[in-house]
Formats: structure tokens, C-alpha cells, sequence
């Protein structure tokens, strides 16, 4: 999100999750490939593993063709600045001066309530659909049967809700900074609490039940509205901060004409 111009965040974010998307997609297509003779409940052989995990071990190796920070090239010529801390020990320090920013804590509410559904999803799958079925339903195709072209349906519906506002909570955050320091903090932060509001979810189902799980979520959903608007207001457009790159006002300008006329 530090990479791109201002006015450009929003496609690079699109870029990112359309990646992840595609991940899952894949994912998907893998598991119902091994699987798709498997009418019976249960879970994915384990034959389906190898190739998701071999894709995952590339990961780290293809981050590596990233270009670093100082040679990337913006549109608008300006670089992409990195201050580089004295060690772990301070960046550690940083962290928590970020938990302890008023728009952060502001956002809580919203992160954790954008990832909570994703337990229930995949609850839910896994309990009515057999070992084809979920794997089909990890990338949101449709069966002939009715019921289940219902079923998914409308987790169909939900993935695309949860979706845009993933895609806005990370418009969001990319909006409270220009530093990609900062920016690694907030958005680490981000995905430590979506993560937390999967494990609370699948805690919730656990210990209390499905439907209780998702009541919490319809009142996160509520609850995070407010807080997050308190930062969303704030945003200006980009068009707003676009400065002048006339830095004489008109006034200097009219006489500066006349001079030259003289």
C-alpha cells in the first residue's frame, strides 16, 4: 500500500486480493480434482495436501522477486521512503505505539467483525456437504442439485459481502499513512485481529453453537459502524491534497506579466 501513488492505492489493493482470490480459486480446483469422486462426508484425502503445499513452500521464494523499496519507480517521481529502526527491540516499541493510535483502535471493531464470518462458512460446508461438495464449495461453483445450488448460493452472496469490505477495510488503512513502516504495522495489525475474530468464531461454535456464532457476528456488525466511520469520515479525496504547482498566487502572478511586459 506504500508503494503506489495516492490515487493509485485502490488498484494495487485490487491487484492484491484478486490474488488472493485467485489462491483460493486454485486451491479449490486442486482439492475438488483429488476429490471429486467422493460423494460421502468427511475430509479431502491427503494425497490433496502435496500440491497446496508445495505451492505454499514457493511463496517465500518467489517474495524475493520483489523489487526492494529504493528501486521501485512511481509515476509522480517520488520514492518510496523506508527508515530503517536500530533492531527488533525498537520495532517491537513502535508496535505498540501504533496499538495505542485513536484511529487503530477505532478500526478493532471492523477487523474483527470482516474475517469472523469465515468460520461459520467453513463450518457450515464442512457439516452439510460432502467431500465434493466442499471442495467445490471452496470456489463457489453450483451442483445440480437445487438444494445445494441454494446452499451456494448464497455463501456465494456472503463471500462477495465479506470480500468488498475486505477490500475497503484495506483502502482504509492504506489511507492513514504515506510510510511503509507505518503502513507494516497497521496492516500486521489488521491481519492479527482478523485472524483473532476466526479463532473467536470457531471458539464461539464450539462452546456455545453455530447460530450463536452468528447472532455475535449480527451484533459485531452493528457495533463496528460507528467507530469505523469515526476514521472513514476523515478521509479526504485524493483531488483535495493535490497541491498547486504554481507556487505564486495570482496576484504575484498579474504583476510578474506586467513587469515582463514593461
Amino acid at each position: 500500500m506504500a508503494y503506489p501513488e495516492p490515487n493509485r492505492k485502490g488498484f494495487f489493493i485490487s491487484l492484491v486480493y484478486s490474488s488472493l482470490s485467485v489462491g483460493g480459486l486454485l486451491g479449490g480446483i486442486i482439492a475438488l480434482a483429488f476429490n471429486a469422486t467422493d460423494g460421502q462426508a468427511g475430509s479431502i484425502t491427503l494425497v490433496s495436501y502435496i500440491p497446496l503445499i508445495a505451492i505454499s513452500a514457493l511463496g517465500p521464494f518467489i517474495a524475493w522477486l520483489l523489487a526492494p523499496p529504493e528501486r521501485v519507480i512511481r509515476t509522480d517521481g517520488l520514492p518510496v521512503n523506508v527508515k530503517k529502526l536500530d533492531g527488533p527491540w525498537q520495532e517491537a516499541k513502535q508496535v505498540f505505539v501504533t496499538l495505542k493510535n485513536k484511529k487503530i483502535l477505532l478500526l478493532l471493531p471492523m477487523f474483527v467483525y470482516s474475517q469472523w464470518f469465515l468460520s461459520y462458512q467453513g463450518n457450515f460446508i464442512t457439516l452439510y456437504h460432502s467431500v465434493r461438495g466442499t471442495a467445490l464449495g471452496a470456489h463457489i461453483q453450483q451442483y445440480t442439485s437445487k438444494r445445494t445450488g441454494l446452499d451456494h448460493a448464497g455463501i456465494l452472496a456472503q463471500c462477495i459481502s465479506i470480500h468488498i469490505l475486505a477490500c475497503y477495510m484495506y483502502f482504509v488503512v492504506g489511507t492513514l499513512s504515506d510510510q511503509v513502516e507505518e503502513l507494516a504495522r497497521y496492516t500486521s495489525i489488521m491481519k492479527t485481529i482478523n485472524t483473532a475474530g476466526i479463532a473467536l468464531g470457531y471458539g464461539v461454535q464450539v462452546k456455545w453453537s453455530m447460530m450463536g456464532a452468528e447472532a455475535l457476528l449480527c451484533g459485531l456488525f452493528f457495533i463496528q459502524i460507528f467507530p469505523a466511520w469515526c476514521v472513514i469520515r476523515d478521509i479526504a479525496d485524493y483531488e483535495d491534497l493535490v497541491v498547486d504547482e504554481d507556487p505564486l498566487p495570482p496576484a504575484a502572478e498579474t504583476t510578474k506579466v506586467a513587469s515582463s511586459s514593461d
